[in-house]
C-alpha cells in the first residue's frame, strides 16, 4: 500500500474531509500507538508501512508500562485535539488501516502485540 492509498483508507473510514486530515491522523495515532509495548513488532509492522506512516510507528519510544485502552484513547485525544468519541473513531479508523497495509502474517503479530483493549481497534468490519 502506497501513502495515498492509505491515507484514502483512513479518510473513508474516519468520515474525514481531506486526504491530509486522514494523514496527520495516521501519523499522529501511530506515533501514540509507537509508545505502547508492542516489542519489536512496531519496528517490524513499520518496515511494511509506506513513507511517513512508518517513522511514526518505529520512530516512537515504546513505555515498559502497560496503557489501558482509556489511557490510549486520551493520548490520541489530546495529540488531535478532539474528544474521546472522534478519537475513538480515528484511532480505530488508522490502526485497522495500518494492520491492513501489512502482510497477513504480520498482521496476526501485530493484533498480538496490542494490548488486548486496543487490539480491537486493528480489525475493520
Amino acid at each position: 500500500m502506497q501513502t495515498e492509498e492509505m491515507d484514502t483508507v483512513i479518510q473513508n473510514r474516519a468520515g474525514l474531509e481531506s486526504a491530509e486530515q486522514a494523514h496527520r491522523t495516521g501519523t499522529a495515532v501511530l506515533s501514540e500507538l509507537g509508545r505502547l509495548d508492542l516489542g519489536t513488532e512496531a519496528r517490524e509492522v513499520a518496515a511494511q508501512l509506506p513513507a511517513g506512516y512508518k517513522d511514526a510507528l518505529a520512530n516512537a519510544e515504546g513505555s515498559a508500562e502497560p496503557v489501558t485502552k482509556e489511557q490510549f484513547l486520551s493520548r490520541v485525544e489530546s495529540a488531535l485535539e478532539v474528544d474521546r468519541e472522534a478519537a475513538t473513531q480515528l484511532a480505530h479508523a488508522a490502526i485497522s488501516a495500518a494492520a491492513d497495509a501489512v502482510t497477513p502474517g504480520e498482521r496476526t503479530s501485530f493484533v498480538n502485540a496490542l494490548p488486548p483493549e486496543i487490539s480491537g481497534l486493528a480489525t475493520w468490519s
